[in-house]
């Protein structure tokens, strides 16, 4: 039986070479809310691979990736901007694909159909969409709460914004070595001492999440959970550089041209 949770989206296969698109259930909206060292206490504890994927084992990873918005700087819509010979959410979503998420769910808006059709092509059977209909008059927040509203079952989920296609896998797989140590509430990976994206959110601070109301976005909500928040410093310039005007898409494609480092400006923690 093909069963679909409520508020997915569910893409079926093509047909003599066009897009057969079938909805399950409904879309939700704003109306329907329903070897990596890692250094511990003063000493270097080492997690192989191995331990780490032994530890997964025993929950599911997943993504949530952010692609609402109307790209209003860029004067053009960014997730289909092209990059590395595909756009730049494709590539945003195979980076924490192949970083360690079993799957991932995608928050769309603007454009919905046009970004769901592109990811579904890449990576069928491994991606599942929940639209934020009212992108235009909601921020993020209300992205993150869709999306973890419609998100299966979990452990923990890497929290990331669809503009970020230059995060390395290794700096996801940091994550995940440091939650096998301690399944902290929220590991962030920090460059220059600063949090920066893509956090690994464990699926306790859902309900936390949905309930939260207060203005300043998550950025608040972590406050509550500050003595228990783990930073891993990575040497990866591209958890802090997202993709917001024109300028900063020619930046990351001079910086992918030339695989070279940049300035340090750019997203920190949500």
């Amino acid at each position: 039986m093909d069963i679909t949770r409520p508020g997915m989206i569910n893409y079926k296969s093509r047909v003599s070479g066009q897009l057969r698109i079938k909805l399950k259930g409904w879309i939700r909206d704003e109306k329907q809310r329903a070897h990596f060292p890692v250094k511990s206490l003063g000493r270097e504890t080492v997690i192989t691979e191995t331990e780490m994927h032994s530890k997964q084992s025993r929950e599911t990873i997943l993504a949530l990736v952010l692609a609402a918005g109307s790209s209003r700087r860029m004067g053009d819509f960014k997730p289909l901007l092209p990059f590395r010979g595909r756009t730049l959410i494709e590539n945003s979503v195979e980076s924490v694909l192949s970083g360690g998420a079993e799957s991932a769910v995608v928050v769309t808006g603007y454009r919905a159909a046009d970004v769901e059709q592109t990811i579904f092509r890449a990576f069928e059977g491994r991606v599942q969409f929940v639209r934020n209909e009212a992108y235009a008059k909601t921020d993020m927040k209300r992205s993150i709460q869709l999306g973890v509203s419609a998100m299966p079952k979990c452990g923990a989920f890497f929290l990331l914004p669809g503009d970020m296609p230059l995060i390395s896998q290794d700096t996801f797989r940091r994550l995940l070595l440091e939650r096998a140590r301690y399944p902290a509430p929220v590991i962030f990976p920090t460059l220059e001492g600063r949090r920066r994206h893509p956090p690994l959110i464990d699926a306790r601070v859902i309900p936390s999440i949905l309930a939260f109301d207060r203005e300043g976005g998550l950025r608040e909500l972590w406050k509550q959970y500050e003595s228990e928040i783990i930073s891993v410093p990575v040497d990866d310039v591209g958890v802090c550089i997202d993709v917001d005007t024109p300028d900063d898409y020619e930046k990351v494609l001079r910086m992918d041209d030339s695989n070279g480092r940049n300035d340090l400006n750019g997203q920190d923690q949500p």
